[in-house]
């Protein structure tokens, strides 16, 4: 955000002499605490040192914070030098709230006649995203009531793109444990403070606030790769009934439209483009439980991803994303899929990266969809797609929706005697090999019996096929599973 306060504009950001060290900085601001030009430059001057050898800084910035509580410039500086000297050491950061300068912070930004000054929020929503990156602070910012904080500047000031980006940048770090703040002993309390936080979040008017302020700023890439990050550090958790409850919330601030704008817009980028089909695959599982299709807007971002995964055959990220927003929306749109030749960029991809368990989860899924109705399917790509499909079996033994997805497509391609399709194409041991692994599957012993089935009456010939492969032995051997009925009749 450019501010065309002259205040703003005119002040000596740089800070004045390069020379002064933080001593010289503290002993200034000490004895010329009423020269408030003075002040904001030494503060500047402090921000841009990003250092404290006296020790005594913080100290001071807190004492200022509460002497020209109403002079939001003075506080602007204030949180630009708590900024600077964080940013550079974490024990400034817990120093900052020992000393009770997140405190005083805080306390500057509820302040009603503050909330005005849109420069000093973005300053202050900005010192907290770098306070927040710590085990210990975290849970102090929330216990201060900080997260209430940043929710309401962003409600204030829905429009300035700065307080949108910073709020979410601090938000963000409130909830998640990056990857230099796992410290022994502090890991318990970390979590506990970030489970706080999440709660408040997912309990008050945050998520509400956060997607209302997304849809004023849909341009600002970087903003929202923040804000949809944060979205979903909410809804990644174990706690099924959590992370449902955060979709819904997004769903009833119309999130999943922000999703469609979002893949629209010309300035998303690869990296956001792929976060937000994350998103819309994980709203559109909840949706469709109260709704029989999704919305014509939302089906219309199929050609677009599509279009994404060609242009970025290499980008692993991106087409897991993809891949899995396509086998969200097949079942709503198969005509589509079919014109768009859509069915062709899920065995490209499914070939590029064959042992990516997700990737070929979500595309064979697809397949699957695809499959069921033999008008909308090609069967010129059935050979590539089950071979790439048993490369991932084997990669992941453990994966059994990839087994009830292989067997699923077998079944379905066979039974539509299609005479595009050749022994050659398709590899009976997947389903011979599902069926003796059933247990207690019953989705997979019916999903690879239906396959054998099918295979034994398909007029592609594929009993010697069967033989050579040493399937009669393994047929045997699950006579005495669940799916031996099925066994039986395929004998």
């Amino acid at each position: 955000t450019i501010s065309v306060d002259p205040a703003v504009r005119d002040e000596d950001y740089k800070g004045g002499d390069s020379n002064e060290d933080s001593w010289a900085i503290v002993t200034a601001l000490r004895s010329q605490r009423d020269q408030t030009q003075v002040i904001k430059q030494k503060l500047h001057r402090l921000r841009n040192l990003g250092d404290d050898l006296s020790g005594t800084a913080l100290y001071e910035v807190k004492d200022l914070m509460d002497f020209y509580r109403g002079d939001t410039r003075v506080l602007a500086a204030c949180a630009g030098a708590i900024w600077g000297m964080a940013a550079a050491k974490e024990q400034k950061r817990i120093e900052a709230a020992d000393c009770g300068a997140v405190a005083s912070l805080l306390d500057g930004m509820r302040s009603p006649a503050n909330q005005r000054d849109v420069d000093f929020l973005i300053w202050g929503v900005g010192c907290l995203s770098c306070l927040a990156r710590g085990p210990d602070t975290k849970g102090v910012i929330g216990d201060l009531g900080g997260m209430e904080v940043i929710l309401n500047c962003m409600s204030t000031h829905p429009n300035s793109a700065g307080i949108f980006e910073w709020s979410c940048r601090a938000l963000h770090a409130l909830v998640y444990m990056y990857d230099d703040e796992v410290e022994d002993g502090f890991v318990e309390t970390t979590m506990t403070a970030i489970a706080k936080n999440v709660e408040t979040l997912a309990e008050g008017n945050g998520i509400s606030t956060i997607v209302k302020t997304m849809k004023n700023h849909i341009s600002e890439g970087i903003a929202q790769s923040v804000a949809f990050n944060l979205l979903w550090r909410l809804h990644d958790t174990e706690l099924d009934c959590t992370a449902k409850r955060v979709l819904k919330k997004v769903l009833d601030e119309d999130g999943l439209h922000v999703c469609v704008s979002i893949l629209k817009a010309r300035s998303t980028s690869v990296h956001l483009y792929g976060i937000a089909s994350s998103l819309m695959y994980n709203l559109i599982a909840v949706y469709t439980v109260d709704h029989p299709t999704v919305p014509e807007d939302v089906v219309e971002c199929l050609s677009t991803t599509l279009r994404m995964m060609r242009d970025n055959p290499d980008d692993e990220v991106l087409l897991e994303a993809c891949s899995m927003l396509v086998a969200a929306l097949a079942p709503h749109c198969r005509l589509q899929v079919k014109e768009s030749n859509g069915l062709t960029e899920v065995v490209n991809s499914m070939s590029r990266f064959p042992t990516n368990r997700d990737l070929q989860e979500a595309n064979s899924q697809t397949l699957w969809t695809m499959s069921y109705i033999s008008v909308f399917f090609d069967y010129t790509i059935v050979g590539e797609a089950l071979r790439t499909l048993k490369v991932a079996i084997e990669a992941h033994p453990d994966a059994v929706q990839l087994q009830i997805n292989a067997c699923a497509i077998i079944a379905n391609v066979l039974i539509a005697n299609s005479s595009q399709i050749t022994s050659a194409d398709i590899p009976v041991d997947v389903p011979i090999t599902a069926l003796t692994n059933v247990d207690d599957n019953a989705e997979l012993g019916k999903e690879a019996g239906r396959a054998l089935a099918n295979l034994s009456s398909s007029s592609v010939n594929l009993t010697a096929k069967l033989i050579n492969s040493g399937g009669l032995p393994a047929l045997c051997l699950a006579l005495d599973k669940a799916s031996g009925d099925s066994v039986v009749g395929i004998l």
